[in-house]
């Protein structure tokens, strides 16, 4: 996310390319968590499974909110 805040002196599509990045990383992430899901909640402590429940919500919304932005600049790409 820093080469995103300071990529304002960057050519528009190393800042979508950075954006896409980040989120294809978050995308492979939130496989990884989805797998240990049956694990952790068949498991006989509920702390886990908590922590995994709130680690699927931000990383989905990390990657839900990195593809509106990617939207976002390619529309302005396409409006420049």
């Amino acid at each position: 996310m820093l080469k995103l805040f300071f990529s304002d002196a960057a050519d528009p599509s190393y800042r979508l390319a950075q954006l896409r990045n980040f989120r294809e990383q978050q995308e492979r992430k939130l496989e990884q968590l989805r797998g240990l899901e049956e694990m952790a909640r068949e498991g006989s402590h509920e702390g886990p499974y908590l922590s995994l429940q709130l680690g699927l919500a931000l990383v989905s919304a990390l990657v839900d909110s990195c593809g509106e932005l990617e939207r976002q600049l390619s529309e302005r790409e396409v409006e420049a």
